[in-house]
């Protein structure tokens, strides 16, 4: 029996090579590192789910590379990025999530439907896209974003505490770049 760490999700085949694996989870780092694989099924109800396999169809395996924990916005928790080695497309686990209400789902890759054996494992590609772990918002604030729209930002966030009766500290406005 393999032991195997699946995760519910709404990323594609493409989404995981540009990250290198699969994120961003909430759970224990130290508990997903001792997993030798980890396996992506398709979660259909997110909107932003490609229409590729199945819901709660298994499509891919990875090999356990690493595991590091990202900030994706600042004062947020991290979260848990799997980092892959190798990879195999899964072809015939179509119903492979079991009752699990959490995305992150401790199992084996026998309980997930996976022969091991059967797989044809490839290197991972490298990784596309600079990690949330990179945010830097001093770049952000003083090379993307003008000064015009920064004041922008500042009357907005003015008017919308006036209109709601609430202390500007309170407005946060959030552009993901």
């Amino acid at each position: 029996m393999t032991s195997a760490i699946a995760v519910f999700t709404h990323e594609s085949l493409e989404d995981v090579f540009a990250r290198g694996g699969t994120g961003y989870w909430v759970t224990k780092a130290s508990r997903a590192a001792n997993y030798p694989v980890a396996v992506c099924v398709r979660n259909l109800r997110h909107p932003k789910a490609p229409h590729d396999v199945p819901h709660r169809a298994a499509f891919v395996i990875g090999k356990v590379a690493g595991v590091e924990e990202v900030i994706i916005r600042p004062g947020d928790k991290p979260r848990v990025l799997i980092r892959f080695s190798e990879y195999a497309v899964v072809k015939s686990a179509h119903d492979a999530w079991g009752a699990s209400q959490n995305p992150v789902w401790y199992t084996s890759t026998e309980e997930l439907g996976i022969e091991l054996d059967k797989l044809e494992w490839q290197p991972m590609p490298a990784p596309e896209k600079a990690e949330a772990a990179e945010f830097r918002p001093e770049e952000i604030r003083n090379e993307v974003i003008p000064d015009s729209v920064i004041g922008i930002l500042a009357a907005a966030k003015e008017e919308l505490a006036e209109q709601l009766g609430i202390a500007i500290g309170n407005i946060e406005i959030t552009i993901r770049v």
